[in-house]
């Protein structure tokens, strides 16, 4: 005779067994699916914005090589605004590039800003000084004497706004 504690248990218990096996095993690889679908999307948006960063560096590049050839054809210009749309940069978004033109003793100083995509709150801004020797123009391209004082740099230039 055998004791009742010996016998195997019943195939239906078994099954339910496996079932929560089963369960468990499946709710893991949705959190490790989740994970990684989590790291793909923080790796795009990560991507993208060093994309926009890219850019807007190479932007400021351009808008200081065009700044200096517009000086070159065009000795009195003090700057401005320009909109650069997205189709000229192939980009996600228009960019606004700002230009300052300040006379020095031993040149010009340009301040540039850029700002893209312009308008939106999570736009990349980036800012930079460069001068420009007097040695890179010719004697009519540039006015004879700087003004006397050189004026303060506005709040927005300064190295505190840098993000």
């Amino acid at each position: 005779m055998t004791h009742p504690s010996c016998h195997p248990l019943p195939s239906q218990s078994r099954r339910g067994a496996t079932l929560v096996v089963v369960l468990a095993a499946m709710a893991v690889v949705l959190v490790m699916l989740g994970g990684m679908l989590k790291i793909a999307l923080l790796g795009r948006r990560q991507f993208l914005k060093e994309l926009e960063l890219r850019q807007a560096e190479c932007l400021l590049e351009a808008a200081a090589e065009r700044a200096v050839i517009r000086l070159r054809v065009e000795p009195g210009w003090s700057g401005g605004r320009t909109t650069v749309a997205s189709e000229a940069i192939v980009g996600r978004g228009a960019a606004d590039v700002i230009t300052a033109v300040t006379l020095t003793p031993d040149g010009v100083s340009l301040g540039l800003v850029v700002e893209y995509p312009a308008g939106r709150p999570d736009s990349v801004r980036r800012e930079r000084a460069i001068r420009v020797a007097r040695e890179a123009f010719t004697p009519n391209q540039l006015p004879a004497s700087p003004p006397s004082t050189v004026p303060e740099p506005s709040p927005a230039v300064t190295p505190e706004a840098l993000p």
